[in-house]
This record gives structure tokens, C-alpha cells and sequence, in this order.
């Protein structure tokens, strides 16, 4: 498996929590400890949370704000105006596949 050819990594962040929970899979399934030797995060902060263990940290944006942002930047590009680059609030919803790591600089790497 590609796990077992990769070096020095201590955390994986997903495109979505459905990703994140195969990654924690995976990682079981190599006897990789989640969170004391690989953090994992998600992104989306679905329902997938109640069900992985250890329970997934995920990034959450409002579905409901991004919803309502979409549907005002369709109607301006229906009129034609322009509607440029949209940057929605976001927060860390941590829970405990992840862990602090204490990293030592290193100056030679």
C-alpha cells in the first residue's frame, strides 16, 4: 500500500470527511494510530462525524450561507453582471483525530 512507501508525515487534511474516513480506515488497517502518530481532518463537517472513531476533526462552512451565496452570484451572472471571487467564514470543528505535535527546527533541512 502507498502508506508504507511514504516518509515523515504526520497529519492528512481531506477534501471532504467522506475521504477522511477511508483515510482513517486505511491507516487502521496499517496500524497507524489516529491521532498519536497521524492526525486526520475533513472538510465539510458531515454527519460522518458521529460515526468515525476516533471522532473526525472537519473543516465546517454554513451549507445555508454557501447556498444562499451561490444562488445571488447565479442571478448576477444571469443579468450579466460580474461577480468576482466570494470567500465564505469557515471554522475548525476539532474533535480527537487529531493531536498536537511538538516539532524541533531543524536548520540543515
Amino acid at each position: 500500500m502507498f502508506l508504507s512507501t511514504l516518509r515523515d508525515f504526520d497529519s492528512v487534511i481531506c477534501g471532504n470527511d467522506a475521504i477522511a474516513a477511508r483515510v482513517m480506515q486505511a491507516l487502521a488497517e496499517q496500524h497507524i494510530q489516529v491521532p498519536q502518530q497521524v492526525s486526520v481532518i475533513g472538510y465539510d463537517d458531515s454527519t460522518l462525524e458521529l460515526i468515525t472513531r476516533p471522532e473526525l476533526t472537519s473543516v465546517h462552512q454554513d451549507p445555508e450561507m454557501l447556498g444562499r451565496r451561490a444562488i445571488t452570484m447565479l442571478a448576477s451572472m444571469f443579468v450579466g453582471e460580474g461577480v468576482g471571487y466570494q470567500v465564505l467564514d469557515s471554522f475548525l470543528s476539532i474533535r480527537n483525530s487529531t493531536a498536537m505535535r511538538q516539532f524541533s527546527y531543524d536548520e540543515n533541512h
